[in-house]
């Protein structure tokens, strides 16, 4: 198992496009930025949903809609997170991914509080009215200005059938290329009377008690049926445009110095 991250290196997407997710943001203001399209299917092979800044209170700041319910046993998600220089993470602080409402299952940020004491980040199988139980709570960071995260989650049926509940989930945070399908870092399972779902029909964002000016961008959002379909890890040609694309930068920015 892996240990958490520091906050050293929760910070080192953004050290490195910190100002091109800065000028994104600024571009577009408070307005999120989404897919072009909010109807999708789901695939074997995965679905891309893109994602969008979350600056505003709403159980529903976006969601996208399935062509038809889904009740497989085994769903898989992937998502980052990066918290605007601007902004901070206080308690009780929200910015999650849902599955059919936001009662369902669900991934993202919320603020350590008498609930959830040890880490701003978390993953639940089910919604518990109590609020965020330690149980849930993926490993101990603290999230500060200019942080990222980025989470690949499973929830699964333990029952094993279409007719089951969503009652268990697996966490893979900051997925790398060694990663496997048996080898996420956190799980946990439960069962909460009243709030269980068996199918979902949609997936939305939610952002709940952020301060005026607090904005966190949610981006690379992907759902499938494997580890595989969803794993965020870069292909190798994707990687080697994107070390070229910085290299350029880098070389304009030193012609620029000389001229």
């Amino acid at each position: 198992m892996k240990h958490s991250p520091s906050r050293k290196s929760l910070q080192t997407f953004s050290k490195v496009l910190g100002a091109t997710v800065l000028s994104i943001a600024a571009m577009f203001g408070s307005s999120a930025v989404f897919a072009a399209s909010n109807n999708v299917v789901f695939s074997p092979s995965g679905t891309a949903l893109g994602g969008g800044t979350v600056g505003s209170n709403s159980d529903t700041i976006e969601t996208w809609t399935f062509a038809s319910p889904i009740d497989a046993t085994s769903v898989f998600l992937s998502s980052s997170f990066l918290v605007l220089a601007t902004s901070s993470i206080d308690a009780s602080d929200f910015v999650g991914v849902w599955l059919g409402d936001k009662n369902g299952p669900g991934f993202g940020i919320r603020g350590q509080d008498a609930n959830n004491p040890v880490s701003d980040v978390f993953a639940r199988p089910q919604y518990n009215n109590l609020g965020e139980l330690a149980a849930n709570q993926i490993g101990s960071i603290n999230l500060g200005a200019g942080d990222s995260f980025s989470l690949l989650v499973n929830f699964y049926k333990t029952g094993g059938t279409t007719s089951s509940v969503y009652d268990g989930v697996r966490v893979w945070l900051n997925p790398t290329a060694a990663d496997t399908s048996g080898s996420w870092d956190f799980a946990f399972t439960r069962n909460v009377s009243g709030s269980n779902i068996s199918s979902f029909s949609s997936i939305g964002l939610r952002g709940n008690g952020l301060d005026s000016g607090d904005a966190v961008i949610v981006s690379g959002m992907k759902i499938g049926s494997s580890f595989a379909s969803v794993s965020p890890v870069p292909e190798a040609s994707g990687l080697a445009m994107l070390l070229a694309g910085l290299g350029m930068m880098g070389f304009i920015a030193r012609r620029r110095v000389r001229l």
